[in-house]
């Protein structure tokens, strides 16, 4: 059992009932939350990441290795330089790394065939966030202290 299913905002604090419904007006998609308690969060983020990192104000998204279909991801630059442009995401964090400043931006996942969209607005002010696309039903989203 998962417990009880919240998404928190970072900057508040304040948990949400997942049953709460958002459309982001930005892509038209549908927000989630992971769906993981606190105790599963934790040993979730130790398989995952392992120890979590603070290496600077940035995500580090990537697709689990169960996930055979080609994810795009995105990721805005409201607060920060960089590309908005669509991203196949690979397996590894390494090979995706999005620097965005002290800043709040929206991370969106999508299918190939544009058919199904996912995305969360997230704070990157004094923390490295970690992202694993499970599918469009589970992301988890680990950060650092």
């Amino acid at each position: 059992m998962l417990g009880e299913i919240v998404l928190r905002i970072s900057a508040l604090n304040t948990p949400l009932q997942a049953s709460t419904h958002v459309q982001s007006s930005l892509i038209n998609c549908r927000l989630i939350c992971a769906m993981v308690s606190n105790r599963e969060s934790q040993s979730s983020s130790a398989s995952s990441v392992g120890i979590v990192p603070y290496v600077g104000d940035s995500f580090f998204i990537k697709k689990a290795p169960t996930v055979t279909d080609d994810i795009q991801c995105f990721v805005s630059i409201y607060g920060a330089r960089g590309t908005d442009r669509w991203s196949t995401i690979t397996t590894r964090f390494v090979d995706g790394q999005w620097g965005r400043g002290r800043s709040w931006e929206l991370v969106a996942f999508k299918d190939a065939n544009d058919s199904q969209r996912v995305g969360f607005y997230l704070s990157t002010k004094g923390k490295t966030t970690y992202i694993t696309f499970h599918s469009f039903d589970r992301v988890e989203i680990v950060t650092s202290s």
